[in-house]
């Protein structure tokens, strides 16, 4: 009998589409026991573009993500962490932020808030949709990404008794863009009272404090964290961990 050819998808970031639409997918969930046993909480991954690391990031999600659980079968069936699962599947709440086509110029603190609300209205959906507090705190407005993800961090910290993980792709995109085109609003926004750098540095707050149990944080280059020289990355230096180069080209065809 011959065997049918399954479509290859090009561009498809969704993990869990990928897998519920039954297209070619090469297994890279072995890694997800790599990271977990890299010696830090805090991997940070740079990679080329098109290089799947938006995909590896939805595949994160759906493997640590609580209210997927039901799915976790359908998902991962076949796959190598599919038969060797870790204790933390389907354990965390994660809140996955993703920064890619942001727009820079004079709205581009509103275009990154814009960015966070919307990773913050997907995690309490899945987690508290029925919280009028919560939902009262996304309806504000916000001038302050870090006073946003602050007073997020603050009430849901209150209301559930577990930690996240946090997923951040394509944390540089926008910062690339902005170096390009206007060095001195990129200094500015990774300086010391850049919002960029008080962003991080509040995730750095709530890490130490053990409510951001992980993190996983992707882009292209290290520029935009290595230009905040006392963000997230000087206190918590494990965070410039990085996988051996080629290391998440080496898969199976499952």
């Amino acid at each position: 009998m011959q065997q049918e050819l399954k479509q290859v998808p090009y561009g498809e970031p969704s993990f869990a589409y990928l897998r519920e639409a039954g297209y070619a997918y090469v297994d890279k969930t072995h890694f997800i026991q790599v990271l977990e046993q890299c010696g830090t909480r805090f991997p940070f991954i740079v990679r080329p573009r098109r290089f799947g690391k938006s995909l590896f990031a939805n595949m994160l999600m759906a493997y640590y993500d609580k209210a997927a659980a039901g799915d976790f079968d359908e998902r991962f069936s076949g796959t190598w962490v599919g038969d060797h699962p870790t204790p933390w599947a389907s354990k965390f709440l994660v809140l996955k932020l993703d920064f890619s086509g942001i727009d820079g110029g004079d709205r581009l603190v509103n275009n990154f808030v814009i960015n966070v609300l919307t990773g913050l209205e997907d995690f309490v959906k899945r987690y508290l949709p029925e919280d009028s507090q919560m939902q009262e705190l996304l309806d504000e407005s916000w001038s302050s990404p870090a006073a946003l993800l602050m007073s997020f961090f603050r009430l849901a910290q209150r209301k559930l008794d577990e930690g996240l993980y946090l997923i951040i792709d394509e944390y540089d995109q926008f910062a690339q863009e902005i170096l390009s085109k206007d060095p001195e609003q990129f200094r500015a926004m990774t300086g010391a009272e850049g919002f960029l750098k008080t962003f991080y540095a509040c995730i750095k707050n709530y890490a130490s404090r053990g409510f951001v149990k992980r993190t996983f944080i992707t882009g292209v280059t290290s520029i935009s964290l290595d230009s905040m020289t006392s963000g997230f990355n000087r206190q918590l230096p494990a965070f410039f961990y990085s996988l051996p180069r080629g290391s998440l080209k080496t898969a199976t065809v499952a």
